[in-house]
């Protein structure tokens, strides 16, 4: 790895950490231990750095989700050369190039905790650039992307330690209907239901109507080809957001959106996103669609476009909060705000802003004044986002008198682990989800909120999810290893094992598999569900597992009101000039719920559209 790769996040600690050798007199750190934060390949990679007044004396990563066995010469060894140079400029170790960054990043955040303000420090960072992104999630980063393209400059803002946002953290699939791939896959008489069922909904407008049309073409077409392939395509990907979510979306976003699903899959897959070759149904979606890549973490819908900008002269900055949108004679035409370490910063666009700060999950106060729909989303009600989800992109633009949509529809995901932070381990159309009693009680292809509410109207408030031993494929199994034995992980060489563990009556677990085999079957079932994998095989030499979960905060709909063009629309019905905005700050296309798997699709289509926008307009 070139040294150079590292220099993502220097421009603003450049200057303040170059160390001291091991000898200096000069004191520059306060003594003690700080705790850095960065992204790695994986997720975010923490380090425990001890300083005495001159010099880094320990360095311990004390987490991380990296590949293990390919991540750990790093792990080892770029922290020794950190202490041995006294100097986070070090080479990386080949091979294990994001993750060498990643400990390099950590430790600069650390290590600038600890910085003691010399004389002649500087007291406000400036800069002028054509373009501004606020946000390196999956969406800023694309945008910033597109503004590099377009041969114009960019600066990305964070107010985090560390790149990615809540794709990070996001589930490892993306929404598109990629022909080539899903042609692999036999299509079930239950799915031809659905089609048909689509095309058979009252329109809602002129533009659904349009949708409609397009796919009864479509799907005659394929129904006369006598071919039996999963068949798919952007008019039913676009039916079925705009009806999964009640109809609120707006379906002037949804068609855009619909549009460029499968150029964001290559857009990606351009910039080096690695996909297995499986397409599956994520929870909470009604069709498979959802392309995987390769690690299964969302770091790979966020790494790409990372090292694009570092290699094309983009611009990033952590630790740094943006509090207000600076307007000059009526346009958006910078940004200011301030450092983790105080000092204020102020940036000037000559172009545009792109607001794309995420959404408000981890704030309290505000999800608790929007939510409608559910009962309490008080403290005690956990969240899948990272901390910095607070809202402050809607905050910052409805001051300027930027319009909302949808505020009010904030979404819970059926399936997390709080105490390991890991979503749900696979995908639908293998899995059946039973009660405390081990009884049915939804069906599995339902949407989230769907979901969410039936958990929440059990006992227990929460449910189990038994997995199909005929995919049992490695992922599975290693994650699910990590619960066996615990409160969250059952397992069983048999189904009366597997009962026993789960503590419920096995005539319960057995009628529960007879009606997933006999559905998969004849396709009538009396939850309604249509997606389904392999026979449930509960006779085959394998082990059976499952796991136990409940509903977490993980989506806020709302936000941003934006036109096609990622403009924000104020509340006159006005574009405010010079601001754009992509991802889950702006609200518009999952109406009252999200399907699964559409997030990551959304956040690259807008994160590109407002990029190409900023430069052009």
């Amino acid at each position: 790895m070139k040294k150079g790769m590292k220099g993502l996040f220097l421009l603003l600690l450049a200057g303040l950490l170059t160390l001291a050798s091991c000898g200096g007199k000069e004191e520059i750190y306060t003594a003690g231990t700080y705790t850095g934060e960065a992204t790695g390949n994986g997720g975010p990679i923490t380090v425990e750095v001890e300083v005495t007044g001159s010099e880094i004396k320990s360095i311990e990563v004390t987490h991380q989700t990296e590949t293990p066995g390919l991540s750990d010469p790093a792990i080892k060894s770029v922290p020794e050369r950190i202490i041995e140079s006294q100097s986070t400029d070090v080479d990386g170790i080949s091979g294990a190039t994001n993750t060498s960054v990643g400990i390099m990043n950590a430790v600069e955040n650390a290590l600038s905790q600890a910085k003691i303000d010399q004389a002649g420090a500087v007291s406000k960072l400036t800069g002028e650039y054509d373009v501004i992104v606020v946000g390196a999630g999956g969406a800023g980063l694309s945008a910033a992307v597109e503004v590099l393209r377009a041969d114009n400059s960019v600066l990305v803002v964070e107010k985090m330690p560390f790149i990615g946002g809540n794709t990070t953290r996001a589930g490892s699939a993306m929404n598109a209907p990629v022909p080539e791939r899903q042609h692999k896959y036999k299509m079930h008489e239950s799915e031809i239901r659905r089609v048909e069922e689509a095309i058979a909904l009252e329109p809602q407008n002129e533009i659904m109507a349009g949708w409609q049309a397009t796919l009864r073409e479509e799907f005659d077409a394929y129904l006369a080809s006598g071919e039996d392939y999963l068949f798919d395509s952007p008019s039913l990907h676009k039916i079925q957001t705009y009806a999964g979510g009640d109809y609120i979306g707006d379906p002037e976003i949804i068609d855009t959106y619909g549009d460029h699903t499968v150029e964001a899959f290559h857009f990606l897959e351009e910039l080096g996103t690695h996909w297995t070759e499986k397409v599956v149904a994520m929870i909470g979606t009604v069709w498979v669609r959802a392309n995987r890549v390769e690690n299964n973490k969302g770091s790979e819908f966020v790494n790409p476009q990372r090292d694009y900008i570092v290699a094309n002269g983009g611009e990033i900055v952590v630790d740094s909060k943006v509090e207000e949108l600076v307007m000059t004679d009526g346009k958006v035409s910078g940004v200011k705000g301030t450092r983790t370490d105080g000092v204020p910063f102020e940036y000037t666009a000559k172009k545009s802003v792109v607001l794309a700060s995420g959404g408000f999950g981890a704030n309290v106060e505000m999800r608790e004044s929007y939510n409608k729909f559910w009962p309490s989303l008080a403290s005690d009600v956990e969240t899948t986002n990272h901390p910095g989800a607070t809202g402050d992109g809607i905050a910052m633009a409805t001051a300027l008198g930027a319009q909302t949509v949808g505020m009010e529809w904030i979404q819970l995901i059926p399936i997390y682990y709080s105490e390991t932070a890991a979503i749900y381990i696979g995908y639908i159309e293998n899995l059946i989800m039973l009660n405390q009693d081990g009884n049915r009680f939804v069906k599995e292809d339902g949407r989230r909120d769907e979901i969410s509410a039936a958990e929440l109207s059990q006992d227990k408030k929460g449910m189990f999810m038994v997995y199909n031993p005929a995919k049992n494929d490695i992922l599975v199994k290693s994650r699910i290893e990590k619960y066996d034995g615990g409160p969250y992980g059952f397992s069983g060489s048999t189904v009366e094992e597997l009962a026993e563990d789960m503590e419920i009556p096995v005539e319960n677990l057995l009628n529960a598999i007879n009606e997933y085999n006999q559905g998969r079957e004849n396709g009538n079932d009396q939850f309604g569900r249509a997606i389904y994998g392999e026979e449930f095989d509960v006779t085959a030499d394998d082990i059976i597992y499952a796991t136990w979960t409940h509903p977490f905060i993980h989506h806020t709909m709302g936000g941003l009101k934006i036109n096609t063009k990622a403009q924000v629309i104020d509340t006159d019905g006005n574009v405010i000039p010079g601001l754009y905005a992509a991802g889950e700050v702006t609200g518009g296309v999952h109406g009252t719920n999200r399907l699964g798997g559409n997030a990551i699709t959304d956040i690259i289509v807008y994160g590109r559209i407002a990029g190409q926008n900023a430069v052009t307009e």
